[in-house]
């Protein structure tokens, strides 16, 4: 019953209702919501909003990392966000190698907001398998960046950034 309730609720004039709504879904994942959603995304304007959609629709469609494509594509950071954090819990292997090209071109891109979004979905998704990226995030020029990927580093408790961690704190 619960799940047939969820996609009416996506229309709540609340953002916050919304994102609760969207984590629902992904966890339960309702088959009318991958319908639903694709709609939603488009029209969803707030931001932390939208990437719970993405992220919930990439919950739903596990089965072909291809109609998240678009998203992790998108010159939308939200749709992005979404996109690379829902591929990394759900995409299986091909999920995770998109993931890692994505990331490490963000990682490389000339615009702090790029680089910020990689350790920020990082964070998100918490794995020390980026660790790679995370390093180069780590000695980014930009303090914002550095802050965003100590963050990140964090998260992932790898030991391998521990000494990282330690000299980017101490200074």
């Amino acid at each position: 019953k619960l799940k047939s309730e969820l996609i009416p609720l996506l229309g709540h004039a609340s953002s916050k209702v919304r994102v609760s709504v969207l984590e629902r879904i992904e966890r339960l994942k309702p088959e009318r919501a991958r319908e639903s959603l694709p709609d939603h995304i488009k029209n969803e304007q707030v931001p932390q909003t939208r990437s719970a959609a993405v992220q919930a629709f990439s919950s739903l469609t596990a089965d072909d990392v291809n109609l998240i494509l678009p998203y992790l594509n998108s010159s939308n950071t939200a749709d992005t966000f979404g996109a690379l954090v829902g591929l990394l819990k759900y995409g299986g292997d091909q999920g995770v190698s998109l993931s890692k090209d994505k990331l490490e071109k963000l990682a490389s891109h000339p615009l702090d907001s790029n680089r910020i979004l990689a350790a920020q979905a990082l964070r998100r998704f918490g794995s020390s398998d980026f660790d790679d990226v995370l390093l180069k995030l780590m000695d980014d020029d930009a303090t914002n960046v550095r802050r965003e990927a100590l963050l990140a580093a964090g998260k992932t408790k790898s030991i391998l950034l521990w000494r990282k961690v330690i000299d980017a704190l101490s200074h």
